[in-house]
């Protein structure tokens, strides 16, 4: 039973993952942003699935990226993500998807029109939209350190 729900769940990721990243949110160049997660602020990133809001960078109040960022790990790679906040249907900076139901759902959805995106697979549309979140790179610096970086 096991191993038929992750064939079934491969499968599903697979055919997500096909669909062609588009996005309407433009590109934001900011200065890198590493996260420490022996710090309180990050420590929660070590856990395999979660995933966090970051609107600002750490102790500013300069805004990051276009409307926010989210940062986390997929369960089904176990690979760091970091995607704009902005919903891509709304396109715009004072409209941003947030986190569902707990940081572990791995889904993201608009408070305006109710799209919401899978952040475990991409940040890949399920459901109210045709486009993907806008996602920057992450490289992993050290055992417990991230860095995101803009495009």
């Amino acid at each position: 039973m096991i191993r038929l729900a992750s064939c079934l769940l491969l499968l599903l990721s697979l055919l997500v993952s096909c669909q062609k990243a588009e996005t309407t949110i433009p590109g934001m160049t900011f200065r890198s942003v590493d996260c420490d997660m022996r710090q309180a602020a990050y420590i929660g990133l070590q856990t395999p699935g979660y995933f966090m809001e970051m609107k600002t960078f750490p102790n500013t109040n300069a805004p990051i990226g276009y409307a926010g960022l989210l940062v986390g790990s997929s369960l089904l790679d176990n690979q760091y993500y970091a995607y704009d906040s902005a919903c891509p249907v709304e396109a715009n900076r004072k409209v941003a998807v947030e986190l569902v139901d707990d940081n572990f759902s791995g889904k993201a959805a608009c408070p305006m029109c109710g799209a919401q995106y899978n952040l475990w697979n991409g940040g890949a549309p399920i459901s109210g939209s045709e486009y993907f979140l806008k996602r920057y790179t992450v490289v992993r610096v050290s055992e417990y350190v991230i860095r995101i970086i803009s495009d």
